[in-house]
């Protein structure tokens, strides 16, 4: 009898530390941004008002789903409630559902049309079980999803009061977008966005994202559902699926809501900082890759409160400052204002530099200097050479000295 017990308690005292061992190295290998911070994002995150309110849409492709989607699944929409994902054909990854925005076109479209070469050999390859992210043709296929899409997403999501759309490789700063739209009125017909351009078109740029109300889906589809089938041939004579959604918006008395620089196309190392958006907060990066997704995730974890928009001063003094040296070799910082003539050597580019006041940077390359008077980290040269680039940082420390910190919001 005493054995017995002896051995039920040697047998408790292995599980208990067993247990203990397992919660120690939880919070061992959990990385320390996130085991600090993790409590005061929720704290964000629930004091918002209404979330469920605001459903996103991302968009990807087949050939690229499995390379863009699965950082979002343990970044982006652990904090968004409401969410839709669509691509070019119906698949799971995981246990998240891709949906098919490009189902409801004809079948004389899916079967027979040149457009939708590609569709038909992405749904033969994922019916045999393989991988289809080799195949070519994904941007053509793109721009047949805008509308279909948010037609799909008014419908499965018929109460929201916000659409918000970005492509797989964009990031979204959900506190900040929360915040703004917040002090909107999504009763009133808006359609949101950085404005572009294409014959005399003013439409969003899709890639950069873009915003649609609920009083802005019932002045459109409310009135006509059949918009997206009506403007399939609109579509065809396009490059751009985000150019013919403006063009139906506009169609439909939406007029654009410019909103650059909230909403931006680029990634922080190519941002041109300068004191006209250094205040804005922003909502968007694009062009992201899966790694600078998840550096853009831990430092929003960190720097993200109710109670203050991150802007553009912060994403510089995190991701571009620190990193701002005299030169850099095989580095080019994208300084794209021509000097006008040649010079023989960096000293010279950069004594140009010098002798222009408004001058923060400039590139050297093969006896052609470029200033320009924003500030851009940008990145190493993607050919190895003579490149090289250098910043004035005293002129850029006097530039944040007067900027920072930022006193109001602009943009």
């Amino acid at each position: 009898m005493a054995s017995n017990h002896r051995c039920q308690r040697v047998g408790l005292f292995l599980v208990v530390l067993t247990l203990v061992s397992m919660l120690f190295w939880r919070f061992k290998e959990e990385s320390p941004i996130s085991f600090l911070h993790r409590g005061a994002y929720q704290h964000i995150r629930l004091n918002t008002k209404h979330p469920e309110d605001v459903v996103l849409i991302i968009k990807t492709g087949a050939t690229e789903a499995f390379r863009t989607m699965p950082i979002h699944f343990i970044t982006t929409i652990t904090h968004t409630p409401n969410f839709l994902l669509f691509s070019d054909a119906e698949q799971y990854i995981g246990k998240y559902l891709l949906r098919d925005s490009l189902i409801r076109y004809s079948r004389e479209d899916k079967e027979e049309s040149k457009d939708f070469r590609l569709y038909r050999e992405v749904q033969e390859f994922l019916e045999l079980g393989q991988d289809p992210s080799h195949l070519e043709g994904g941007w053509e296929l793109d721009k047949f999803k805008n509308l279909q899409m948010l037609k799909m997403s008014w419908e499965l999501r018929p109460d929201a009061k916000w659409y918000v759309f970005i492509d797989a490789d964009s990031y979204i700063f959900w506190a900040n977008l929360l915040r703004w739209l917040g002090e909107l009125d999504h009763e009133k017909p808006m359609y949101i966005g950085s404005p572009a351009y294409l014959s005399d078109q003013e439409f969003a740029h899709g890639g950069t994202g873009y915003i649609i109300s609920q009083g802005a889906v019932q002045q459109t589809l409310g009135r006509d559902p059949d918009i997206p089938s009506k403007y399939t041939e609109d579509i065809r004579g396009s490059c751009c699926g985000d150019h013919i959604l403006g063009r139906a918006m506009a169609d439909h008395g939406v007029k654009l809501t410019k909103s650059w620089p909230r909403m931006n196309g680029e990634p922080p190392y190519s941002i041109e900082f300068r004191e006209d958006q250094w205040c804005s907060p922003i909502m968007t990066c694009h062009h992201m890759s899966a790694v600078e997704i998840q550096e853009m995730w831990n430092f929003e974890r960190v720097n993200a409160t109710k109670d203050k928009y991150i802007r553009y001063e912060d994403l510089y003094q995190h991701f571009v400052h620190p990193h701002l040296r005299p030169s850099r070799e095989n580095w080019d910082n994208l300084s794209g204002d021509p000097l006008g003539h040649d010079v023989d050597s960096f000293d010279a580019c950069r004594e140009a530099c010098a002798d222009k006041d408004d001058c923060m940077q400039y590139k050297f390359e093969r006896n052609k200097c470029w200033l320009d008077s924003s500030i851009s980290l940008g990145q190493k040269a993607i050919l190895d050479g003579d490149q090289r680039s250098g910043w004035n940082l005293e002129r850029i420390q006097t530039f944040r000295e007067r900027m920072s910190p930022c006193r109001q919001i602009t943009g």
